[in-house]
């Protein structure tokens, strides 16, 4: 119910403002993301692979990226 609701708005919206449907934004949280791909990367160490990360003119090794949990 609470789904045809949702799509009742959505549809309402749409027709009263004459324009195309868009995709909500979600809110994205950098230190989130951040540390899941710390947990992650950890992760992959233990597993006993070697990682390094290039971003940007610079090389971030993962050693120093898992020292600051």
């Amino acid at each position: 119910m609470a789904v045809a609701h949702h799509l009742v708005v959505s549809i309402y919206f749409v027709i009263r403002n004459k324009e195309s449907y868009k995709e909500p934004v979600l809110h994205e949280n950098p230190k989130r993301r951040e540390k899941q791909i710390k947990t992650h990367l950890a992760k992959l160490k233990e597993l006993g692979l070697e990682i390094e990360i290039k971003q940007k003119d610079k090389i971030i090794k993962v050693d120093s990226l898992l020292e600051s949990l």
